[in-house]
C-alpha cells in the first residue's frame, strides 16, 4: 500500500508533467500553429452557416524575388525566437517550412560569387547556427548579412591611381589631351552664353552610352568565362563520382560474396545441430513419459484417500450444523436474559434517581432553616455591640475636647510666664502657679484614663464574637458537605449511564454475531459443495483423460497435491496451537477468579473510559477467554465487507503460533446470570463449554483488516493418527462450534467484545 501511495501523483502535478513533456518534444508548438493556421483560415473565409464548407485556396504563383524575401524574414524569426509571429506569419504569407530557401539559394540568386569573403561569412554562420542550436546570441543571416554590407559600405577600400605618359603619343592624340581641350572650349564657350546648353546635354548621354556598352561588354566576358570555368568543374566532378561510384560496387560485391558464403556455413551447421536436439528430446520425452505414467498411478491412490477424507469432512459439516443450531438456541435464551437485564437496570437507575433527588431537597430545606436562625441570632449580637461603639464615639469626643483644652491651658500657662517677668509679687504668683500646676496635673492624669478607655474600647471592636466565628465555622462546613454530596451524586450518576451504555452495546454485538453465524454455515454448506464437485470433476477427468493430454493432468494433480500437502501442514500447527492453549488452560483454570459485586466494581474516573466487565457464571469457565476491548459493527462503512470465497493454499494467512496472556481484570457478577445458571437450557454442556475466545485473534494492537482473509480451509490431506484422534474426540466435538465462530468473525474483519464471552 505505502508503494502505490509514494507512486499515486496528484492531478495538479500529473498535468504539469504532462505539460512539460509535450513541451519538450515540441507536441504543444505544433498545435499552437495548428489551431492558428485554422484562425486564419476561418478569418479569411468566414463561414456563414453552419456548416464547414471547405474552400479551395488560391495559388498564388509568387515571384523568387517574393519566396526569398519571405523565406529571409522567417530565418529571421526563428533565429530571433518569435515563434508567436513565426506560426502566423507561414500561413499568411502561404509558405511551408519545405518551400523556404536556404542561405545559399539566396546568395546564389543575389549574384555573389562563392569564392567571395562575404559569401564564406554568411555560409559559415548559418552552418554554425543550425549545427549548435544552442549558439542562439549569434546573429541569423539577415542580420549578418546587413551587417557585412554596412561595413563594406563604411570601410571600403580606396585607392588614388596616376598615370604616366610619355611625350610622343601613340595614337597622334591622347585622350588626356582631347579632355583638357573639351575642358578649355566648355569654359570658353560658358562665357558666351545659353547657346551650348543642348551640347552639353548631349555629351553627358553619350558618356552614359559608353559606359554602359563598356559594362555590357565586361558583363558579357565575365559571364562567358564563369560558364566555361563551371563547364570545366562540372567535367572533373563527374568523371571522379563515376571513379567512387566504381570502387564502392566492386567492394559490395566482394562483401555481399563474404555474407552469402558465411551465411550458407550457418544454415548447414544450424540443420546439424537441429537434428542432434531432436534426437535428444525424443529420447527426453520417452523417459518424461514413462514418469509421468508412475505419477499417475500416485495420483490414483491419492484420490482414494482423498474420497475417504471427503467423507469424514461431510460427517464432521453434519456435527457442526447441529452444533451450530443448538448454539443459536443458546445464544436467544441469552438474548432474552440481556434484555431483561438491561429492564431491570433502567428501573433500578430511575428508583435511585428519585430517591437522591428526595434526599437532596431534605437536605436543602434543612440548610435552609438552619442559615436563617444563624442570622436571627447574628442580628440578636449585633445590637449590644453598636451600643459600645456608640460609647466608644463619645469618648473620642471628650478626648478631642480636653486636648483643646489642654491647648488653651498651654497658652494660658505662657502668658501667666509673660507676667511673672513684668511682676514683682513672687508669693501671690508662686501661688496661682502651684495650683495651676495641680489643675495641669489632673488634666494630664484625666486625659491618659481617656485614651487608654479608647484603646480599649477600639481593640473589643477590631476582634471578632465568638459566636460570629462558631458561625462561619458552621457555614463552611455546611459548604463542603454540599459540594461533597453534588459530587458523589454526579459520579453516581455516570457510573450508571456508563453501564446502560456497555449493555445495549452488547446487545447489539450479540445481533451481529448471530449474523456472522448464519453466514458463516451458509459459506461452509457453499463449500462443502464445491469440494464434492471438484472430486467429481476430478474423478471424470481421470476416465475421460486421453493419452495425449497426460501432461496437463499430471501438472493439475501436481499442484492439487502441493495444495494438499500445505493444508496438512497448516492443520498439524493449528493442532501444535491446540495443545499449547490446552496446556495454558489447565493453568489458568486452577487459579481462583475474583468476583466482585457490582456496587464494588471499580470505576474509572472518566466518564468516557469503557468499563470492561464479564458476565461470569458459578459453573465451570473455559480456560480460554481473554478480554478483548469492543469494536465497531462488522458492516460499518469503515469496515469493507470481505467476500466468501474459499483461498488457495498460497493465499490463505499462516496460523497464528502465539497468543497474548490473558490481562486480569474484575469481573461483575450478576444475580440474573445466577439464576440462569442454576437453570441452564437443554443446549447447554461441552459445546458451550468450549466456546471461547482468545485475545491474539482479536487483539487491539493493530487493525482487524490486516490479518484477516478468508476463513481457514478444514479439509486436510493427512489424517489425524488414531491415538490422538481417540485421545481428543471428546475436545474436538467441544471446539468445532468455537473454530466456526472465530473464522466468521475473523472473515468478518471486527473484534469480539469482551461481555460476550461465553461460558459456563
Amino acid at each position: 500500500m505505502s508503494v502505490a501511495k509514494e507512486e499515486a501523483l496528484s492531478p495538479d502535478e500529473l498535468r504539469k508533467r504532462l505539460y512539460q513533456t509535450f513541451k519538450n518534444r515540441g507536441v504543444l508548438d505544433t498545435l499552437k500553429t495548428q489551431l492558428r493556421n485554422q484562425l486564419i483560415h476561418e478569418l479569411k473565409h468566414p463561414i456563414l452557416s453552419g456548416e464547414t464548407v471547405p474552400r479551395p485556396v488560391p495559388m498564388k504563383s509568387d515571384s523568387v524575388l517574393v519566396t526569398a524575401s519571405n523565406s529571409l524574414v522567417a530565418d529571421h524569426l526563428r533565429n530571433s525566437g518569435y515563434e508567436y509571429t513565426l506560426s502566423v506569419f507561414y500561413p499568411e504569407c502561404g509558405m511551408g517550412k519545405d518551400k523556404i530557401f536556404t542561405s545559399r539559394d539566396i546568395l546564389q540568386l543575389m549574384k555573389i560569387s562563392p569564392r567571395s569573403p562575404l559569401y564564406k561569412s554568411l555560409v559559415i554562420t548559418s552552418s554554425c547556427i543550425l549545427a549548435w542550436p544552442l549558439l542562439m546570441f549569434l546573429p541569423g543571416f539577415l542580420m549578418s548579412l546587413l551587417i557585412e554590407l554596412t561595413d563594406r559600405h563604411l570601410h571600403g577600400e580606396w585607392r588614388d591611381a596616376d598615370t604616366q605618359t610619355t611625350s610622343t603619343p601613340a595614337y597622334r592624340e591622347s585622350l588626356v589631351d582631347k579632355m583638357k581641350m573639351i575642358d578649355e572650349e566648355y569654359e570658353a564657350l560658358r562665357y558666351k552664353g545659353d547657346k551650348w546648353v543642348s551640347y552639353e546635354s548631349k555629351l553627358a548621354a553619350y558618356r552614359k552610352e559608353v559606359e554602359a556598352q563598356v559594362q555590357a561588354e565586361m558583363n558579357a566576358k565575365l559571364q562567358h568565362y564563369k560558364d566555361v570555368e563551371m563547364s570545366k568543374v562540372k567535367m572533373e566532378e563527374k568523371d571522379k563520382s563515376r571513379k567512387e561510384i566504381l570502387q564502392l560496387r566492386q567492394d559490395m560485391e566482394r562483401t555481399y560474396e563474404m555474407k552469402s558464403g558465411a551465411l550458407i556455413n550457418r544454415e548447414k551447421n544450424a540443420i546439424d545441430r537441429l537434428q542432434k536436439q531432436q534426437e535428444i528430446e525424443e529420447k527426453d520425452i520417452y523417459m518424461q513419459r514413462q514418469a509421468v505414467l508412475k505419477e499417475i498411478e500416485t495420483v490414483r491412490n491419492r484420490e482414494a484417500e482423498l474420497r475417504l477424507r471427503v467423507e469424514a469432512f461431510e460427517k464432521t459439516c453434519k456435527i457442526q450444523e447441529d452444533k451450530t443450531k443448538t448454539m443459536e438456541e443458546l445464544l436467544r435464551r441469552r438474548e432474552l436474559a440481556v434484555k431483561t437485564t438491561e429492564d431491570t437496570y433502567d428501573q433500578k437507575l430511575k428508583n435511585e434517581l428519585s430517591r437522591y433527588q428526595l434526599e437532596l431537597n431534605e437536605e436543602y430545606t434543612k440548610r435552609t432553616e438552619k442559615l436563617t436562625e444563624n442570622e436571627k441570632r447574628n442580628k440578636g449580637l449585633y445590637f449590644p455591640v453598636g451600643r459600645r461603639y456608640k460609647q466608644c464615639i463619645n469618648c473620642c469626643m471628650e478626648l478631642e475636647t480636653s486636648q483643646s483644652q489642654y491647648s488653651l491651658l498651654t497658652q494660658q500657662n505662657e502668658l501667666l510666664r509673660e507676667r511673672l517677668e513684668t511682676m514683682n509679687d513672687y508669693p501671690t504668683l508662686r501661688r496661682e502657679r502651684v495650683e495651676q500646676q495641680a489643675q495641669l496635673r489632673l488634666l494630664m492624669k484625666q486625659l491618659e484614663e481617656a485614651q487608654e478607655e479608647n484603646q480599649r474600647l477600639r481593640a473589643d471592636l477590631g476582634r471578632p464574637s465568638v459566636e460570629q466565628l462558631a458561625l462561619q465555622t458552621e457555614l463552611r462546613r455546611l459548604e463542603s458537605a454540599r459540594r461533597l454530596s453534588e459530587e458523589e451524586f454526579d459520579s453516581h450518576r455516570q457510573v450508571l449511564q456508563a453501564q446502560l451504555h456497555n449493555e445495549v452495546e452488547r446487545c447489539a454485538q450479540l445481533k451481529a454475531q448471530l449474523i456472522d453465524c448464519e453466514e458463516r454455515t451458509q459459506w461452509m454448506t457453499t463449500h462443502a459443495e464445491d469440494i464434492k464437485m471438484q472430486l467429481r470433476q476430478t474423478q471424470l477427468g481421470t476416465l475421460s483423460v486421453s493419452p495425449d493430454s497426460d501432461a496437463e493432468l499430471v501438472a493439475g494433480a501436481k499442484a492439487r497435491i502441493r495444495e494438499l500437502e500445505k493444508e496438512a501442514e497448516t492443520l498439524e500447527e493449528a493442532y501444535r496451537n491446540y495443545q499449547q492453549r490446552a496446556v495454558h488452560a489447565t493453568v489458568s483454570h486452577m487459579l481462583p477468579p475474583r468476583c466482585l459485586s457490582p456496587q464494588r466494581a471499580p470505576v474509572s474516573p472518566r466518564p468516557h473510559s469503557t468499563q470492561r466487565q464479564h458476565i461470569s457464571h458459578q459453573r465451570p469457565r473455559s480456560p480460554q477467554r481473554q478480554q478483548v476491548p469492543p469494536q465497531p459493527c462488522p458492516h460499518s462503512p469503515q469496515h469493507p465487507q470481505v467476500s466468501h470465497r474459499p483461498l488457495s493454499p498460497q493465499q490463505q494467512p499462516p496460523p497464528q503460533r502465539t497468543r497474548a496472556p490473558a490481562s486480569p481484570q474484575p469481573r461483575v457478577t450478576f444475580a440474573e446470570d445466577l439464576s440462569q445458571d442454576q437453570y441452564p437450557g437443554p443446549g447447554s454442556g461441552r459445546e458451550f463449554q468450549s466456546l471461547d475466545f482468545s485475545e491474539a485473534r482479536f487483539s487491539g494492537d493493530r487493525h482487524p483488516l490486516e490479518g484477516t482473509s478468508s476463513p481457514h480451509r478444514r479439509l486436510s490431506s493427512t489424517p489425524l493418527s488414531l491415538s490422538r484422534s481417540q485421545l481428543h474426540t471428546e475436545h474436538v466435538e467441544g471446539r468445532s462450534v468455537q473454530s466456526v465462530l472465530l473464522g466468521c468473525f475473523t472473515s468478518n474483519g471486527f473484534n469480539v467484545p469482551s461481555a460476550l464471552l461465553l461460558r459456563q
